[in-house]
């Protein structure tokens, strides 16, 4: 609880320090009940116990990866359980790291070369974190993130409220706003993982449409409303790399979420070092050593001048 205060630069932060858990959970609004019978709320067994599945079984998220499509036997698959905020900002780490990739595509007829994403990181953010907001947590069912060679799927129980139709999704507009936790809601708009005023859908179509991806599509379950499903196409350019089994084409370079930021902060600074780029981006040394070799590997960048010389960005 005092962890959510610091994060959120909440006043009540300070005073905390002073209170037991009863106390800082009444001040939170986390518990009821009289003296003699005070019992926490669920939300507060959702975002602050140490077991939350203790009280909620499959209070969880499953990243299911199937490399090879669904047909075939390999996939990869990660749990993430803890509190519920845990769980969100822990996946989309994972995501932004391992799955989540930029390319620097360089076109035949102009000097400036375009930067997209397979999946534009903003969109599955939003799309995540409404998964979490607004999942029942009633049914013993995980949030999976199913993650195909041509697309990403989000899926939640027991799938949205009624009161907003299959044909609200399809035009990109959500006016009902019946929220099943709104005090889920209310915590993770603190931390600023949601917005809370039915702008996720509008947020995901435009984050889309700016990277130059397809638009999703929903699956409402309508009528029975069992569950909801968002599923994310893959970029163009990455379909194209995926029929040439990996092979850069066109120009192209495949880079992850971290190998482009790198990229992005020796443009800024052609003598930049891997230490200095370790301290911006919060990593440590040697993970920020590995980037560089990986770009070098990649050939989007070479060393010229030796040890006093300046990195050189290719390909661009």
């Amino acid at each position: 609880m005092r962890e959510h205060l610091a994060q959120t630069g909440s006043k009540l932060y300070g005073e905390s320090a002073k209170m037991s858990v009863e106390q800082l959970a009444e001040q939170m609004n986390l518990c009821q009940g009289s003296k003699e019978y005070r019992f926490p709320k669920n939300v507060g067994l959702l975002m602050f116990s140490e077991n939350t599945e203790k009280y909620f079984p499959y209070a969880k998220i499953d990243v299911v990866e199937f490399p090879d499509g669904l047909g075939a036997k390999r996939f990869n698959e990660k749990t993430f359980d803890g509190p519920i905020q845990h769980q969100l900002v822990d996946v989309l780490s994972f995501l932004k790291t391992n799955i989540i990739k930029g390319k620097v595509v360089k076109h035949a007829n102009q000097e400036e070369s375009d930067k997209v994403y397979n999946y534009p990181y903003q969109a599955i953010e939003e799309a995540l974190s409404n998964a979490v907001y607004h999942r029942n947590y009633e049914l013993q069912e995980p949030i999976e993130v199913r993650i195909l060679p041509d697309s990403i799927g989000i899926i939640s129980y027991n799938g949205v409220d009624p009161s907003i139709k299959q044909k609200d999704f399809d035009k990109g507009v959500i006016r009902a706003r019946r929220y099943r936790n709104r005090r889920v809601g209310e915590f993770l708009k603190e931390l600023r993982l949601t917005e809370g005023r039915g702008t996720g859908i509008p947020t995901i179509i435009k984050s889309l449409h700016d990277n130059g991806s397809n638009k999703p599509s929903f699956d409402t379950d309508d009528p029975d409303r069992r569950h909801f499903i968002i599923e994310f196409p893959i970029h163009g350019e990455f379909k194209k790399t995926i029929k040439k089994a990996g092979g850069a084409i066109g120009g192209a370079i495949e880079l992850t979420e971290r190998q482009s930021e790198v990229l992005e902060l020796i443009k800024g600074n052609d003598k930049i070092g891997y230490r200095e780029v370790a301290e911006r981006l919060g990593i440590n040394n040697s993970a920020a050593q590995g980037h560089f070799d990986a770009l070098k590997e990649k050939k989007a960048i070479e060393r010229v001048g030796g040890t006093r010389g300046f990195w050189r960005i290719k390909n661009r």
